[in-house]
Parts: C-alpha cells; sequence; structure tokens
C-alpha cells in the first residue's frame, strides 16, 4: 500500500505517523464533492428578504385619518414620504397606496375592502 510521510506535510504533530492514499483521495473528494451551503442566521426574523430579491409589496392595512395616514406594506409601517425598500411612498388614500419604484408609479390597492371603518 502506498503510504505518504506526515512530517512532509507537516502533519506529524498531530500524531500522525503516515497517511494511506485512499484516506487521502476519499477526504479530498469529500472536501471537493461537498455542496457549499450559504450560513443564515437562525436568530433572522422569517419575514427577512434580501435586497437582492426584487420584493413583492403586499398592501395589508391603511389607517386613515385626518391626524394621520398610515400603510401596513409587508408587515412594516410607512407613512408619506416614507421607503419601504427600493420603493418610495407618495401618497396614502383611504384604500389605495401610490408608490415610486425605478423612476415608475404604481398603485397598491386594499385587498379587502370589507375591513374598512368609517370614523
Amino acid at each position: 500500500m502506498f503510504n505518504i510521510n506526515a512530517r512532509k506535510l507537516g502533519l506529524k504533530s498531530l500524531g500522525l505517523k503516515s497517511l494511506s492514499l485512499p484516506l487521502c483521495v476519499t477526504a479530498l473528494y469529500v472536501v471537493l464533492m461537498s455542496p457549499a451551503q450559504a450560513l443564515t442566521d437562525p436568530t433572522r426574523p422569517s419575514s427577512y428578504a434580501t435586497q437582492t430579491k426584487k420584493q413583492r409589496l403586499n398592501l395589508e392595512s391603511i389607517l386613515y385619518s385626518s391626524a394621520r395616514k398610515v400603510a401596513v406594506i409587508n408587515g412594516t409601517a410607512v407613512v408619506e414620504g416614507g421607503h419601504i425598500g427600493a420603493s418610495k411612498i407618495v401618497s396614502i388614500n383611504k384604500d389605495s397606496v401610490k408608490i415610486v419604484r425605478g423612476g415608475k408609479t404604481s398603485t397598491l390597492q386594499l385587498r379587502y375592502k370589507s375591513i374598512r371603518q368609517e370614523n
């Protein structure tokens, strides 16, 4: 059997005298063929989205009164002039929100108008 001198590889400090060729080939195969996986933070919220993805905006609710206008988009409360991701909130109406993203204006509609309460 073919043996590799551990001293030449600098492995003598690990207490190894020699390594067999099949062991070296197997170790090399495992290292090279293992899929590289990105490490994720286990404490990261489930609603977290990376900036590289273009996130779809979901208008969940609107709080509208003469004193304030607040929209909840993807679980985040935003006001007029505020930002969510790359989108700027232009205006908040009773049942819609106008946004600008990448120079394009679009309108998000409140899906369930039946939950709207007038005061």
